[in-house]
């Protein structure tokens, strides 16, 4: 697995950024934040985050080996090597 920065900056070659932060619950309104850190990845294309990072309760869900692997499924799924 490859670090935070490398991550960032292959994220950053296929068009994905990655967001650390606190993660939210996101009930009744207004957010709640969690001492737990975790990662969001964002489509730069789209600037909207890639679902499975968060979901309708909670975002920042992503652990650094899940970033991990979805960047290297997006090289793969590019032909590229990761």
């Amino acid at each position: 697995m490859y670090s935070e920065s490398t991550l960032r900056k292959k994220a950053n070659a296929v068009g994905y950024s990655i967001s650390k932060g606190f993660v939210h619950y996101l009930g009744n309104g207004y957010p709640i934040a969690y001492r737990e850190v975790g990662y969001n990845v964002i489509d730069n294309l789209n600037n909207i985050n890639v679902w499975g990072c968060y979901n309708e309760v909670y975002d920042h869900l992503w652990s650094l080996e899940d970033v991990n692997d979805f960047i290297k499924s997006i090289y793969q799924d590019s032909n590229l090597e990761f």
